[in-house]
């Protein structure tokens, strides 16, 4: 019985729960149904940026002068953002040559985007005073910086 166990029962149970977790881990990040995944709940991520922008905008102490530049800035930022991740079915079909020129594409866009957010970004500190700047500087986020802080 002992033998039963340790050769077919017990390797039985692990693999189905790995088949249970591999499945769950798939249905988690399907992109094709815009599932709760990493990047898909939009309307919980953008309660998150105006929350953290609120909590910059009343740590900056703005003058009724900056506040317009602000305003401009985060009108900005919205409109640059982008819309939504692409359809995985529109590089189904591709080789992959024509794959990575669509990956080149939509870099070369987003560099665009983030070239006008610089702008924007420039003019916008450029009102700014030396104190207000060190406390904008401190409230963003640096790149490779993951951290869950309460703004």
């Amino acid at each position: 019985m002992k033998k039963l166990l340790n050769r077919v029962i017990l390797p039985g149970i692990t693999l189905a729960m790995l088949g249970l977790t591999t499945s769950a881990v798939a249905e988690w990040n399907n992109p094709s149904d815009g599932g709760p995944g990493m990047g898909r709940d939009s309307g919980r991520m953008e309660q998150m940026r105006e929350r953290h922008q609120a909590a910059v905008h009343d740590k900056l102490k703005l003058s009724t002068d900056q506040e317009k530049a602000w305003r401009t800035f985060v009108a900005k930022g919205k409109e640059l953002r982008p819309q939504k991740r692409p359809d995985p079915l529109e590089f189904a079909g591709l080789t992959a040559p024509q794959r990575m020129e669509k990956m080149l594409e939509r870099m070369r866009e987003r560099e665009g985007r983030m070239e006008e957010m610089l702008g924007a970004l420039k003019t916008f500190y450029a009102v700014l005073t030396p104190p207000q700047q060190k406390i904008f500087d401190d409230s963003i986020p640096r790149p490779g910086e993951y951290r869950m802080r309460r703004d």
